[in-house]
């Protein structure tokens, strides 16, 4: 198993898995597994709290895996990547 890309995430995009959870309507266990299977965000140690990147998590609840890659890449001036960021308010 590859591991995935180490996503980087600005303080106002990035929220916690029960704050993630209640602003998606998804389960916290839900919100864990999409972070675990494709690095949608950061832990800074062991027992540190997961923070999950929304704009991530908004193009994983739509099946954009393009620009999931765009934005793991760093490519956030793409503009498939600056539709999501736009609608979140974080562009």
């Amino acid at each position: 198993m590859s591991a995935k890309p180490r996503l980087l995430v600005p303080p106002e995009e990035g929220a916690t898995l029960k704050v993630a959870a209640r602003r998606f309507k998804l389960s916290v266990d839900t919100i864990r597994r999409l972070y675990r299977a494709h690095g949608i965000g950061r832990q800074s140690g062991p027992g540190a709290p997961i923070i999950v990147s929304l704009p991530a998590l908004m193009m994983l609840q739509h099946g954009d895996l393009e620009a999931l890659a765009l934005l793991q890449e760093g490519k956030r001036d793409d503009p498939v990547v600056g539709r999501y960021l736009r609608l979140l308010g974080a562009a």
